[in-house]
């Protein structure tokens, strides 16, 4: 008996002090980000963003997107633009995250443009992502009607305490001590001469890139784009638009392309997901909102020889892909 207890208060003071290390070090800004603090060393992507923003007051021109937006030059962007430009793109961003972030700029910059990258699969509220649930200043800037209940964020923060993955990140924090570069977001150290120039190759090689083709099918067609899109989520997006327009800001929404190869396949082997496709961005097409653009690249990006010049994968393209459709976006 005596042994039960002592193991016991042992296992109750080790968790306490992990509670305790985990609060006190919040690796993922879970517990005592209630402001966003350009200094707070994190591992939330989704709050270094947000620092990001707040570290660049003076920019002017946002670009919103996922994964697919981060490989867009920013210095291209500035010098066709004249307006200092932030990526807050960032990997499986969907809806609600761009909201954030983009709530954010509007309440510490000055923005005249945005540039919004947009996915099939943002419309769907089925990825919002925990690093923004569980964020306390992320979640001040969800949209009212998706913000979640009490109970449920007390019983998210508890798990989260004792999980073994927030003491590694406390640890690993703890040992490197400072935050991430807070940059103006993915694409501040491209060489935009570099990724328009004729010699550019791209990153890596053909056979590498159409390896990668498969694979991204498998995840993408097969996975992500078969999510179901909301209405809900359709109309928290024209409001956003709609208040974006009245305050006179220009929005160029982008629909971005996939690798031809995936399309092909998409087309033979997912139907029904390829529709779908299709009917998104008809829907979009359809948009008649003052200062709002609709920019259409599905059918492909200009002057594509299918290659890894272009291409990453089957839905990542290059520096030079990105140029070649931001040439239309912003022409000269």
């Amino acid at each position: 008996m005596r042994f039960f207890a002592t193991t016991l208060l042992t296992t109750l003071a080790i968790l306490s002090g992990v509670t305790a290390f985990n609060y006190h070090i919040d690796p993922m800004c879970f517990y005592n980000c209630n402001t966003i603090d350009v200094t707070k060393p994190t591992m939330n992507t989704y709050y270094n963003v947000a620092q990001k923003i707040v570290k660049h007051p003076e920019s002017q021109l946002v670009m919103l997107g996922s994964s697919r937006g981060q490989t867009t030059p920013l210095k291209w962007i500035e010098k066709h633009t004249g307006l200092k430009t932030l990526n807050l793109s960032l990997g499986g961003a969907e809806l609600e995250a761009k909201l954030i972030f983009l709530n954010i700029a509007l309440e510490k910059l000055k923005i005249k443009r945005v540039l919004w990258f947009a996915d099939f699969f943002e419309l769907s509220p089925e990825i919002l992502d925990s690093k923004i649930k569980n964020t306390p200043v992320l979640r001040s800037y969800l949209e009212g009607e998706q913000k979640r209940p009490f109970f449920s964020i007390v019983s998210d923060t508890l798990k989260s305490l004792i999980d073994h993955n927030t003491f590694e990140a406390s640890l690993f924090i703890l040992h490197r001590g400072t935050t991430s570069q807070l940059d103006q977001g993915s694409g501040s150290d491209l060489d935009p001469d570099r990724c328009d120039s004729a010699a550019y190759k791209g990153e890596k090689s053909y056979e590498a890139m159409e390896k990668e083709v498969g694979f991204s099918f498998e995840v993408y067609a097969r996975k992500v784009l078969k999510m179901k899109q909301t209405p809900d989520s359709w109309i928290i997006f024209l409001r956003k638009l709609e208040e974006l327009s009245q305050r006179g800001i220009d929005v160029s929404i982008v629909i971005t392309p996939y690798n031809p190869e995936f399309i092909e396949r998409m087309k033979a082997e997912e139907p029904k997901t390829y529709a779908a496709q299709l009917q998104w961005i008809s829907r979009l097409k359809k948009l008649q909102i003052p200062n709002v653009r609709v920019i259409n690249f599905f059918d492909g990006i200009p002057g594509d020889d299918k290659t890894q010049r272009f291409w990453n994968d089957g839905v990542h393209f290059t520096c030079k892909g990105s140029i070649e459709m931001l040439k239309q976006v912003f022409p000269d």
